[in-house]
């Protein structure tokens, strides 16, 4: 069997749709477009969100940290050193005596901040770049602790008194007689 071009042009031609199917669709396709697209809108909202949250959280985490916590990570970054004492005694005043360019008392007035602790010995240091001296202690359970004093500075005075966590360490600081200390754990 022979196919000619007019058998192929015939049979093409009776799959075509009907001229108002085609007119029916091409009307849909005209409404569909002139229809206010409501997901765009809905889009650019959420979009511009997500920026404005991204810009602030952005800010959020270009903050510098507050004095008392960079005071409290200066005492950190010193008390995980884990540095030996220069001098080893049980008493302030021979480790004061053993230090004399510091002229500060470097036991606090207030008895019950350490009782719980052992003084094993003292070095000097620094407290965010404050001359300092450390005190290292251990608590009944056999656990390191470091008490930092130093004079109060022009930049130490605007500290603020209180307990500061980072992560599961805390340093406390306080002032007590014109100094500031810091006591690590």
């Amino acid at each position: 069997m022979k196919i000619s071009d007019k058998d192929i042009s015939t049979f093409y031609r009776e799959l075509r749709l009907p001229e108002n199917s085609v007119d029916r669709i091409l009307d849909l396709g005209e409404a569909e477009r002139k229809t206010p697209a409501r997901g765009f809108s809905w889009l650019a909202i959420a979009a511009s969100i997500v920026i404005l949250f991204s810009i602030l959280g952005g800010a959020y985490l270009l903050q510098k940290p507050s004095l008392e916590s960079q005071v409290a990570s200066a005492v950190l970054k010193n008390h995980f050193k884990q540095s030996a004492p220069t001098i080893y005694s049980p008493d302030f005043s021979i480790i004061e005596a053993a230090l004399p360019q510091f002229d500060f008392a470097f036991a606090p007035t207030q008895v019950g901040m350490l009782s719980d602790w052992t003084v094993l010995g003292g070095r000097s240091c620094s407290i965010y770049s404050e001359p300092a001296v450390q005190i290292n202690l251990e608590d009944a359970n056999g656990q390191p602790g470091s008490l930092y004093v130093a004079p109060l500075s022009e930049t130490l005075a605007e500290v603020e008194t209180g307990l500061i966590k980072q992560g599961k360490h805390s340093v406390r600081i306080w002032q007590d007689g014109g100094r500031i200390f810091a006591l690590a754990r």
